[in-house]
Order: C-alpha cells, then sequence, then structure tokens
C-alpha cells in the first residue's frame, strides 16, 4: 500500500494553483472534506480543485485511505486497494474523464486536465511497483526472543501502524540476509512512515544469531483474532483491506446472510484481491453468527510492548 510520504512526493512534484499540497488553504480544504465526506480519521494530501471559483466543493482528494472525488453531482471513493487492482484510460474533451476497468468513471471538468492525469499515472506506477516488490518479500520478526511470522512488507507495515508491533525494539529477517537485523538498518523498510530507534536494547544482541523457523511453523498471534461475523466496526477496520465503507457494508451483509461460512466469501463481497483475502484469513475467523453482535474487544487488547 502507498504510504503517506510516497503520495505526498507524487502530489509535490504536480502542484500548481489548481492541484493543493501541503499546506492546503484552510477554507478550501475545510469545504472538500464537507462536499467529499471525507472522514475526519483520512489526511488530506493533496487536492485538486474542480470549481470555477475556487471554492474546492467540488474537487479530488488525494488521502491517506484513498482517493475522493465530487463533482457534477456524483460523489465516490476508491480506496489505494482498489486503485492498485483496476486498469484506467483518459476520455472525453481534452481527456477530462478517466474510465476505470470496473465500468467506473469519473469526470474532472473543471480541474486542471494536464496535472490531474499525470498524478493518477504517477500513482499508478508507483502502486504496481510497491506491490511486486511487497508480494515476493516474507519478513520475520524477532522480539522477546520470540520468532513472529513470515509477513509481507504491507502487512509487517499495518502491525506497526496498529501499534501490534514497536519499532524500537525488533529485529527483522528476510530470505538474503546472513543475520538478524535491527528495524533501523533496513533501508527498504526505513523509508516507511515510521522511522527505527537510533540506539539497540539490550536485549537484541541475544537474539542476534536466531536462526529463522521455516514458514510451517506455526504463526503465534500477535493480537486477538478479529471475528467477522461478529466484531464490532472498531475491530473490522483493524483488518487489511478493511475501510469505515466496506466495514459498515460487511455489517450489513453478515446480518442479512446470518453470518459468513468462508473467508473467500467476505473477499468476494468486498472485491479484495487474493493477497489481501490471505492477510485476513491470517488475522481474523468465522464464529457462529449472534444476532446481538457482541464484538470483540481487540483494539483495547493490543499487546503492550
Amino acid at each position: 500500500m502507498l504510504s503517506i510520504s510516497q503520495i505526498h512526493a507524487v502530489c509535490e512534484k504536480h502542484k500548481s494553483n489548481k492541484f493543493f499540497v501541503d499546506p492546503i488553504p484552510h477554507v478550501q480544504l475545510h469545504n472538500a472534506c464537507i462536499s467529499l465526506k471525507i472522514p475526519p480519521k483520512e489526511r488530506v494530501i493533496g487536492l485538486a480543485d474542480l470549481t470555477v471559483f475556487g471554492s474546492c466543493k467540488d474537487a479530488i482528494a488525494f488521502c491517506s485511505g484513498g482517493i475522493y472525488i465530487k463533482n457534477l453531482s456524483s460523489r465516490d471513493v476508491l480506496t489505494w486497494g482498489k486503485f492498485q487492482n483496476l486498469n484506467f484510460e483518459y476520455t472525453g474533451f481534452f481527456s477530462s474523464k478517466v474510465k476505470f476497468s470496473n465500468g467506473m468513471l469519473w469526470d474532472f471538468t473543471g480541474g486542471d486536465s494536464q496535472i490531474i492525469p499525470l498524478v493518477f499515472r504517477d500513482l499508478k506506477d508507483l502502486s504496481n511497483e510497491i506491490y511486486s516488490e511487497d508480494a515476493t518479500i516474507k519478513w520475520y520478526v524477532v522480539f522477546n526472543q520470540e520468532q513472529f511470522g513470515p509477513y509481507e512488507t504491507e502487512s509487517l507495515i499495518k502491525l506497526i501502524e496498529d501499534g501490534q508491533l514497536n519499532p524500537e525494539i525488533i529485529l527483522v529477517w528476510r530470505e538474503g540476509m546472513t543475520e538478524w537485523i535491527p528495524y533501523k538498518n533496513v533501508r527498504e523498510l526505513n523509508s516507511r512512515p515510521f522511522n527505527p530507534p537510533q540506539f539497540l536494547p539490550p536485549t537484541q544482541n541475544k537474539t542476534a544469531k536466531m536462526k529463522p523457523q521455516t514458514e510451517r511453523s506455526t504463526t503465534k498471534a500477535l493480537y486477538p483474532m478479529v471475528d467477522l461475523n461478529n466484531s464490532s466496526l472498531d475491530d473490522l477496520l483493524l483488518l487489511p483491506g478493511i475501510t469505515l465503507t466496506s466495514g459498515k457494508q460487511l455489517i450489513y451483509e453478515r446480518k442479512e446472510r446470518l453470518g459468513f461460512q468462508t473467508i473467500e466469501e467476505v473477499g468476494e463481497l468486498l472485491d479484495l484481491p487474493p493477497h489481501k483475502v490471505q492477510r485476513i484469513r491470517e488475522l481474523a475467523l468465522l464464529r457462529p453468527y449472534l444476532e446481538s453482535g457482541p464484538g470483540t474487544s481487540a483494539r483495547r487488547r493490543v499487546i503492550d510492548f
């Protein structure tokens, strides 16, 4: 998944008088958040104005969780996960529309028809590059002389973002490395949003020469499994690929179906790519559906490192 710094770098490259990047003017940002219905938890990184007078009430917002658009009475959102799996082409007068491979059509008439296609193109190229690299790397993690993994790069970063792993005290290893390495010394991870520590804790010296287990070994859970049939919305949002919109959709559909039977059923419902379904399978389970929906409390049971 694209990081905030990577999205910002692309947006910064193409900023103009109709495409704002940090700092985004307060009035335009406020109008866009209301008009596009951007959730408070989202960080708006780039904002393309689609209005004549510069109000940004019609706009395209490139956010931490995806792309939001509102123009010509239409409103939509595209998560970065779906963006990765869709192809698109430009149509219309002066290429003022983008047509996605799933049939979705976005019209950015009124915006900078030269800049917006370039932003989409660069983000797509970067997304393809990251996905290609991340999908082939398997990371193992050592904490307190215990080993966890393997995890794809995106999964490892997600665990750190959710507070399940403390980047200040972990060692990592992947195929090709001769020994366990502190997080801060791994360049491909160090370019991510979270920066590792400057000093090593004493306990790491005891585990530096540990040999990684094979993929066949049992992976120990770092936090309670999320029950897809009964968990609360907050807990569902802990899973990779689950957004506020798709989480609400999942809750609605599980009530209609009286629970899901397989993880694949959930993946098909949310149109998730296979690698996302696999990550959810590692972090979730399916208990019998309860109408009352007690919900787990995984968020409150995060391991305190």
